[in-house]
């Protein structure tokens, strides 16, 4: 392959300065191979790096020694969420793995853990635009612990689960609410020249992440939640009842908005397109578009 001159600079740079620390070298959608000495803010295919182990230059007798390399993904929070929830997760919070440890040091271990996993959990829903709940720990035994609860008329109670289960709702209430309060003018506010297209996005959005809310609180492991908590007379149940009720209310008006503003898209595309002088046939269907919907949406 033939590099090109600015390409050559940048990688000699690289090997002959040590003051920089990686080489990041990514294939572009042509077919070629890009090198550079940052890593870029978004990416959309695969690519690797070349690391510096020692603040020296890299020669052909030291490159094996003072070089590590490896692949980054395009998505890398998705692989990081695999690898704390599949890796960190089981390693850590394995009890073969923690003799020898105070009590106190396991728990807070487990504890931390667990929080990663929960705060990479939800970074990455927000990346694909989705509100993302984080299961509480232990969340594989509420069958059970409902069964024993159910059997011994609410004698029986996992204290633990219980409070893990309080805290996780607590959190889901913040995110929710959140979501719930978002409104088409924050949408507006935060494009330097908001067009009418993005509304119409906000609320195809907005319909996209209800519902991927409501799937998550109809989890029968979610079901099972709210079940314990309502059965051992918890505080937090009104709450984890209350936002249930919001975020149904919410999903049903967001759908029926996105139903009667989805006629507008053809005008507005039509309009956004056109020059100037033919935008005057467009207006009386789309302001009769708007009519409609003024008298016909609740």
């Amino acid at each position: 392959m033939q590099v090109m001159t600015n390409e050559k600079t940048i990688i000699m740079d690289f090997l002959e300065k040590p003051e920089h620390k990686v080489l990041l070298v990514t294939l572009t959608s042509a077919g070629t191979l890009l090198p550079s000495l940052t890593f870029p803010t978004s990416g959309k295919t695969k690519s690797s790096y070349f690391a510096r182990v020692k603040p020296e230059p890299i020669t052909a007798e030291n490159i094996r020694k003072a070089l590590i390399f490896g692949d980054i993904s395009p998505r890398p929070v998705d692989d990081l969420a695999v690898l704390v929830e599949e890796v960190f997760v089981p390693i850590f919070c394995n009890p073969a793995n923690h003799k020898g440890w105070p009590a106190v040091v396991v728990e807070d271990v487990k504890k931390h853990v667990i929080e990663l996993k929960n705060t990479v959990y939800k970074v990455r829903g927000q990346i694909h635009g989705q509100t993302l709940l984080p299961m509480p720990d232990g969340v594989s035994r509420v069958h059970e612990a409902r069964q024993r609860i159910v059997e011994s008329n609410g004698e029986d109670v996992d204290l633990q689960l219980k409070s893990a289960i309080e805290g996780a709702v607590i959190k889901w209430v913040t995110q929710i609410t959140q979501v719930l309060r978002e409104t088409p003018a924050d949408a507006l506010k935060s494009s330097e020249n908001p067009l009418p297209f993005t509304e119409i996005d906000f609320w195809r959005s907005r319909v996209a992440n209800l519902e991927c809310i409501y799937d998550q609180l109809i989890d029968p492991r979610v079901k099972k939640m709210a079940s314990i908590l309502e059965i051992t007379d918890s505080a937090y149940f009104p709450s984890f009842r209350d936002i249930f009720r919001n975020v149904v209310s919410s999903l049903k008006e967001a759908k029926e908005i996105n139903k009667y503003l989805k006629p507008l898209e053809k005008y507005l595309a039509k309009l956004e397109a056109c020059d100037f002088k033919e935008v005057i046939k467009y207006l009386a269907p789309l302001l009769h578009i708007v009519c409609l919907i003024w008298a016909n949406c609740k």
